[in-house]
């Protein structure tokens, strides 16, 4: 999936998903008592306000399919990202697996 993403990019129905989805938590969270105590709380250590929120939530909604295919092609690099399997594959050893 990554190699796809990177190579394709994403849609913009998947982006469009995305954002839905990641907004539509947020608004879930705000709507509960204990989700905002813990939002100001952290606001108070790392100085930002609800307008911070208020912002984040509008960049996110005016991100466009090219900002996030930039984005990934400029930060994600997979020969750089490290995959570990652990567990007890005494009778089923993993596959190795090296993609460039």
């Amino acid at each position: 999936e990554m190699g796809r993403i990177l190579k394709d990019g994403i849609t913009a129905d998947e982006l469009e998903a995305a954002k839905s989805a990641w907004l539509q938590q947020r608004e879930q969270m705000r709507a509960n008592d204990g989700q905002i105590t813990a939002m100001l709380s952290n606001q108070v250590v790392t100085g930002r306000t609800m307008a911070y929120e208020a912002e984040l939530d509008a960049r996110v909604r005016a991100l466009t399919v090219a900002d996030v295919n930039g984005a990934l092609k400029k930060h994600i690099d997979p020969t750089k990202i490290s995959s570990v399997k652990a567990g007890d594959f005494k009778n089923k050893p993993p596959k190795a697996v090296i993609t460039p």
